[in-house]
């Protein structure tokens, strides 16, 4: 498998093992993936360019070391040596690579939040606390299950209350107001598995 960079590098995966550049770790030793994939539209005066997509993944190993595969079609050194059929091919490369990481790794990466649950009766993501059927707690804001809606974005799930009071229904017409959030890049395969085994929160997939 190739991935590409600033300078082409190649990632080999074994049964138990990834081989990146010089480097080599087991899938045990992954600790965390974040991934993201993003495709934007644009329109230059008003007439509508090609798609510009963006992938990127990060490995976080249990020794603190992080790796980082990124690729950006839009970037100018891209143009210089690839045809836009290369360019597809790296993206999907990138995609394939995380799903392969996700499946083999995704034991490990839940006990990581599992084992917060056994020890602490709740566990920690992206600075929210989570208490399994009960609550989240955004700074030191508490929003309950029963009483919360979970808006799910690309890449976050914004928490508003049901009932909303006067002054939030204000700040969001009035002032620009950014709703309580946590993001969903770092383990998302896992964070959704927890908030449906967990707090019972499930969204389509349409």
């Amino acid at each position: 498998m190739l991935f590409a960079g600033k300078r082409d590098t190649h990632v080999d995966l074994s049964a138990d093992h990834l081989s990146f550049g010089d480097s080599a770790f087991k899938f045990d030793e992954i600790l965390h993936l974040s991934f993201s994939w993003v495709n934007t539209s644009v329109r230059v005066n008003f007439v509508k360019a090609p798609d510009r997509e963006r992938a990127y993944l990060n490995i976080v190993l249990t020794n603190g070391e992080r790796i980082n595969l990124s690729f950006d079609e839009g970037g100018s050194w891209w143009r210089d040596v690839r045809s836009p059929l290369n360019l597809k091919r790296e993206i999907k490369t990138v995609v394939d690579l995380y799903k392969i990481l996700a499946d083999r790794t995704f034991a490990n990466r839940v006990l990581f939040y599992t084992e917060q649950l056994k020890q602490r009766g709740y566990f920690v993501y992206d600075d929210c606390r989570f208490y399994p059927g009960d609550k989240i707690i955004y700074k030191n804001k508490e929003f309950h299950i029963k009483s919360t809606k979970f808006l799910k974005y690309a890449e976050s799930i914004v928490m508003r209350q049901k009932k909303e009071s006067l002054v939030d229904i204000l700040k969001r017409e009035i002032v620009e107001f950014t709703y309580p959030q946590f993001r969903t890049v770092v383990d998302p395969d896992v964070i959704f598995y927890l908030l449906k085994q967990h707090f019972g929160l499930s969204w389509s997939q349409s």
